[in-house]
């Protein structure tokens, strides 16, 4: 079990939110994993036209969707970061 030590609420949150998005992208990308290796190997083993195109469609799915969950994990981690100093730019 994890202990969050924190000051106030806002960085708890915070250690929370990351921790949760740390558990959920090992998770979603071994899952993506799988599902990918499954399209592939029904595109290698099906005869069906059809079929094959079926698989080619999840595929672009499940990597697009992988792409997106990760780029916006990285625009909150580093837009964060980018914000929080603008903001201490603009305040004083």
């Amino acid at each position: 079990m994890r202990y969050f030590l924190a000051t106030d609420i806002f960085s708890a949150a915070k250690t929370i939110f990351q921790t949760v998005y740390t558990d959920l992208s090992g998770v979603f990308t071994l899952i993506c994993v799988v599902a990918l290796s499954i399209c592939l190997l029904g595109m290698m083993f099906c005869r069906n036209g059809r079929l094959v195109e079926d698989f080619r469609s999840w595929r672009n799915r499940i990597i697009g969707s992988w792409i997106v969950f990760n780029v916006l994990g990285s625009i909150i981690t580093y837009g964060e970061k980018l914000f929080s100093s603008a903001n201490t730019k603009w305040t004083g």
